[in-house]
């Protein structure tokens, strides 16, 4: 990997994977619920539209479409991230 390629992929974990953290706690029953999850989900809008509505609309421990559209994300963001970075 080029290291554009590098800083891009790190960019876009940090920011999709804390957009993924406040999705996976911001559940009413979830151990790590609080009102940073209302924050830092405003915070990753752009990566976390889907997997809200994903958390919202499935049963309460099905996790797993969550993570699978978060790593799409994270496909995508790096993806626009790096072309970003390139321009």
């Amino acid at each position: 990997m080029k290291a554009d390629s590098k800083k891009a992929l790190i960019y876009s974990t940090i920011y999709v994977g804390l957009g993924t953290i406040a999705n996976l706690c911001n559940y009413g029953s979830d151990w790590c619920f609080g009102e940073w999850t209302v924050y830092l989900t405003m915070l990753t809008f752009p990566v976390s539209i889907i997997a809200f509505g994903i958390r919202f609309t499935t049963s309460e421990g099905y996790l797993i479409p969550l993570i699978i559209g978060q790593l799409i994300t994270l496909v995508i963001t790096w993806r626009i991230v790096l072309y970003v970075m390139r321009k």
